[in-house]
């Protein structure tokens, strides 16, 4: 089965337990209490739970490839929908994608469809680690310089900070 296949994900969705990342804390504190919240690339859900409870006035939905991930969402009584990234529709205050970008071919794709929709956006990645020498699934290794030139190619105000190991860029300013 080939890394980052529908068939992995649903494989990997079926049976993996939630994760809290050390970054999540962060992350939900640059968000307002009322909008919404678009996460692309959300498997099971985990931070969309996390922020479910932390900021429950916020309209949340979920999007991945992954039929299994989305099943799991709908169990948790998220609205998601599955839909293969780069591709990203809908509206939304807030476009989130943690640990997303390095598993995609298309990384700039994906950077200019979040920018469509909103200026908004949170993004996360591993810094400086967890290339793909070290990680068969994913595409690429970030750096904070690296990430940067992406982003500022479809974003003018932003923040790279480093959260507990990954790089979390945020236009939330």
């Amino acid at each position: 089965m080939s890394q980052n296949s529908i068939p992995f994900w649903n494989k990997t969705w079926s049976n993996t337990p939630d994760r809290f990342y050390p970054h999540f804390d962060y992350l939900v504190s640059l968000l307002p209490d009322k909008g919404k919240i678009l996460d692309v690339g959300c498997g099971n859900g985990t931070l969309l739970k996390y922020i479910k409870e932390k900021k429950p006035d916020l309209e949340l939905e979920g999007r991945d490839h992954s039929d299994v991930a989305m099943k799991n969402l709908r169990l948790r009584g998220i609205k998601c929908r599955v839909e293969k990234l780069p591709k990203i529709t809908g509206e939304a205050d807030i476009v989130i994608a943690t640990e997303v970008l390095e598993h995609i071919k298309k990384d700039m794709a994906v950077l200019k469809a979040m920018r469509k929709i909103t200026d908004q956006v949170i993004i996360t990645v591993p810094n400086n680690r967890l290339g793909p020498n070290e990680c068969n699934e994913h595409e690429r290794l970030y750096t904070a310089e690296s990430l940067e030139d992406k982003i500022k190619k479809y974003f003018d105000k932003y923040v790279i900070s480093d959260v507990g190991g990954y790089l979390l860029v945020s236009t939330i300013i």
